[in-house]
């Protein structure tokens, strides 16, 4: 249920043009949805800043990705259950959310 919140959050910038006013929106709505978790006890931290982090800049894409129009965020959560700590890369490209990768 939730990959399906954050996939229809992502539906109204499917189509927006890279740059840096989007991808602000995109950070705004991962922050958003991701204090939502912090809120609900699903990431550990006395605050959302220290429950996760998320990236989406020149730093998260390569010149590939800008040429080919995707946008690059790059999370990383605490979880509330005993594991570490995880990363998650995610590309939005023509065709949606896709994970690029999960560590």
């Amino acid at each position: 249920m939730e990959g399906q919140r954050v996939r229809f959050r992502g539906r109204g910038i499917i189509f927006e043009t890279t740059g840096p006013l989007l991808w602000t929106r995109v950070r705004r709505e991962l922050d958003n949805f991701l204090t939502d978790l912090w809120r609900l006890g699903a990431l550990d931290g006395a605050s959302p800043a220290q429950a996760f982090t998320v990236r989406c800049d020149n730093s998260t894409m390569t010149q590939a990705d800008l040429d080919a129009g995707r946008v690059v965020a790059t999370i990383e959560l605490a979880p509330a259950q005993p594991v570490e700590r995880i990363t998650v890369t995610l590309a939005l490209g023509a065709n949606g959310v896709e994970q690029r990768e999960a560590a």
